[in-house]
């Protein structure tokens, strides 16, 4: 898994950096502008845990927060993988599993990598200065603690938590590679970097009731159209739930990948699917 991970890693960016010297009217010189950037990592302001396949407890900001981590030990310590920092709405930590999907969540643990499952309730939904705060502690502790690959680190969330995993893309584009969200979103600001990433919006476009989906509608449509005009790519799909192809699309844009891989055509994983390029209910 490691290896396929390299090899299509290779290949996006062969094909991002070609596309954008063509774009630019470059030919085998290299163009800054197209040259990947590099993911500016925090390092960790408290003791860290251990990291092992349970819950766990992370401070930030003097508080506690329990975070589900997904993870195969014996593979990260062979490799360092990607870093999937899910918003979960419970505590049960099964919300990962049911939207990145039982095999996404093992693909991502079979290739080093580490799902964060951060927990949460509705009376304990953490603002956005915690959650910022929150993603830089783990983060760093999984740097740390397992080692993990600075270019591959993702963001993901549903329906509330939506808001707060595409605020995280804005507010941490210094590191946060691609994000995905289903069902919601939040009002574009641009980024406290020049760094972009590439997002993944699904809604359900019907049976669409404006009383229940009219919220989550708006801020995924701001979202999308934020992104879309000022350099970021964003693929708005239709879809009852995050789709199976979402760890592909984070496999397929590792931090800094610009133009997208997709921009040309869709890949197997996204065929058939309904994906215009706007929405609006």
């Amino acid at each position: 898994m490691a290896k396929y991970l390299q090899e299509r890693t290779a290949m996006n960016t062969h094909y991002a950096a070609a596309l954008c010297k063509l774009m630019l009217g470059a030919t085998l010189f290299a163009v800054p502008s197209c040259e990947p950037r590099s993911p500016k990592l925090p390092v960790p302001s408290a003791p860290c845990p251990a990291f092992v396949d349970d819950t766990v407890t992370f401070s930030a900001g003097g508080a506690a927060y329990p975070v589900r981590l997904h993870l195969s030990t014996s593979a990260a310590a062979g490799s360092d993988g990607p870093l999937v920092l899910f918003f979960a709405f419970t505590l049960t930590h099964t919300e990962a599993a049911v939207s990145l999907g039982e095999a996404g969540i093992e693909r991502i643990e079979n290739a080093g990598g580490v799902v964060a499952e951060i927990l949460q309730t509705p009376q304990t939904v953490l603002p956005r200065t915690v959650v910022a705060a929150l993603a830089d502690e783990i983060v760093a502790c999984a740097d740390a603690r397992v080692g993990i690959d600075p270019r591959r680190i993702h963001a993901a969330g549903e329906s509330v938590t939506a808001e707060q995993a595409a605020r995280l893309a804005m507010d941490r584009s210094s590191y946060i590679a691609s994000l995905a969200v289903h069902r919601g979103g939040a009002s574009y600001e641009p980024p406290q970097t020049n760094d972009r990433f590439a997002a993944l919006i699904t809604l359900r476009f019907a049976p669409f009731s404006p009383d229940i989906d009219g919220p989550f509608a708006s801020k995924a449509t701001s979202l999308f159209n934020g992104l879309k005009q000022n350099g970021h790519y964003a693929l708005f799909c239709d879809s009852d739930g995050m789709l199976p192809g979402t760890v592909q699309f984070f496999v397929d844009h590792p931090f800094g990948t610009s133009p997208s891989p997709y921009a040309a055509a869709l890949p197997p994983e996204f065929a058939g699917l309904n994906c215009p390029a706007e929405i609006g209910p």
